[in-house]
C-alpha cells in the first residue's frame, strides 16, 4: 500500500500513532497496541474521562495516563498562540489551566504532580523537576500573555522549590 492509501480523507494519518498532547474526549475506547511497546500491549477496551492525552491511535488513547510535562506544553503552547493573535488561544488556555489547576496542582507544596491515572487521581508520589521546570516557563509564558500574575505566583514557588530548598539543602 502507498502512502497515499494511509491518509485520510481529512488529510490525517490513518493507522498510526500520533504523539503529542491530543485533546480526547471522555468515552469508551480502545486501548493499547500489538505494534509498538510492549507496555502498551494488550489492546483493550477502557473508560476515560477526557483529557490531554500524550498519544493517541485511530482507536483513542494509547496509554492513559495523564501527564504535567505534557499538559505545560499545551498552556506553552497557548500562551504562544494567544500572543500571535490566535482566535481560540484564550479558551485553550483556560482549559489546560483549569485541568492544571484542578487535578495538578498541589497547594500545600506549591508545584505540581507529576502523573495522573486516567480519572486524574494520583498514583505515584513523584513530582518531576522536569514537568515543574517546564511548567514554571509555560507559566511565565502565560502571564507573559495576560499579565495574570498569579501565573507568575505559581512559577515562582516552583522556582523557589528548586533554588531556595533543594539547592541549599543539597549544597
Amino acid at each position: 500500500m502507498d502512502i497515499a492509501a494511509k491518509i485520510s480523507s481529512a488529510g490525517e494519518a490513518v493507522g498510526a500513532v500520533r504523539q503529542g498532547m491530543v485533546w480526547v474526549p471522555g468515552g469508551t475506547f480502545r486501548m493499547g497496541s500489538e505494534k509498538h511497546y510492549p507496555e502498551e500491549a494488550p489492546v483493550h477496551r477502557v473508560t476515560v474521562d477526557g483529557g490531554y492525552f500524550w498519544s493517541v491511535d485511530d482507536d483513542g488513547p494509547v496509554r492513559a495516563e495523564k501527564l504535567a510535562y505534557g499538559h505545560a506544553f499545551v498552556l506553552l503552547a497557548s500562551a504562544s498562540a494567544m500572543q500571535a493573535g490566535h482566535p481560540d488561544a484564550a479558551g485553550l488556555m483556560a482549559d489546560v489551566l483549569s485541568i492544571i489547576e484542578k487535578h495538578f496542582w498541589e497547594p500545600g507544596l506549591e508545584r505540581s504532580r507529576d502523573e495522573l491515572s486516567r480519572d486524574f487521581a494520583p498514583f505515584s508520589t513523584y513530582r518531576g523537576m522536569n514537568a515543574n521546570m517546564h511548567l514554571s516557563e509555560a507559566l511565565m509564558a502565560a502571564f507573559e500573555a495576560t499579565e495574570d500574575r498569579r501565573h507568575l505566583h505559581k512559577a515562582g514557588s516552583i522556582l523557589g522549590f528548586f533554588t531556595l530548598g533543594m539547592a541549599s539543602e543539597n549544597g
